[in-house]
């Protein structure tokens, strides 16, 4: 089941790049430059160094002339793992020197002290600092506003998933189904598909 929860966000990455985009503008707080298209590119096409280091998603935000503004590495992190601290930040500057662009590390985590643990910062020696967005359930607060889930109909699934237990689930889970009916008949399909494997895990 770890395995098919973490390919399930992966998933839902690739075929909603928005998301990752509003979690770092809404629970990050980081606003993103001016973009025209957001898209989920091919791991492998964005990156210079070995294949052993690939991200599991990236983001790309491009503006009118097709030119990257800001490319978001998103990772699904299951339990810890101190390889990621030292392999996270080769993802970050690999990515930057193919693009020509800055780079935010966006890591989705299945529990609160994984969480904790990713977004300590990462200390590069004298020369700087690479500082995770970690998404748990501290930071992913459950959306019980309707108008909130039509706005941010990608932030409602991660929501339910990731807060299976909350005692207004059920008021969270309608509102999010009214903000999928705005969405096309196929990402609505994935985002259920999503929110299904998560409460079966406990997300």
């Amino acid at each position: 089941m770890p395995k098919l929860i973490h390919q399930q966000t992966v998933d839902f990455f690739h075929e909603q790049p928005m998301a990752a985009v509003e979690l770092l503008r809404e629970v990050g707080g980081i606003e993103p430059p001016e973009f025209a298209m957001a898209t989920a590119e091919a791991v492998d096409a964005t990156q210079l160094a070995p294949v052993e280091y690939r991200a599991d998603a990236v983001v790309v935000l491009r503006d009118g002339s097709g030119t990257a503004r800001l490319a978001v590495i998103v990772e699904v992190q299951l339990r810890r793992d101190a390889k990621k601290r030292f392999s996270w930040p080769v993802y970050a500057a690999a990515l930057r020197a193919r693009l020509k662009c800055d780079t935010a590390l966006l890591v989705v985590c299945l529990s609160r002290a994984v969480g904790r643990w990713c977004e300590q910062p990462i200390s590069m020696g004298p020369s700087g600092i690479v500082t995770p967005v970690a998404i748990h359930l501290d930071r992913l607060p459950l959306i019980t506003d309707l108008d909130e889930a039509r706005r941010r109909p990608e932030l409602a699934v991660l929501s339910v998933a990731m807060n299976g237990d909350h005692p207004d689930i059920d008021k969270a889970l309608e509102v999010m189904l009214k903000g999928l009916n705005e969405m096309d008949r196929q990402g609505v399909q994935l985002h259920l598909s999503y929110r299904v494997a998560g409460q079966c895990s406990g997300f």
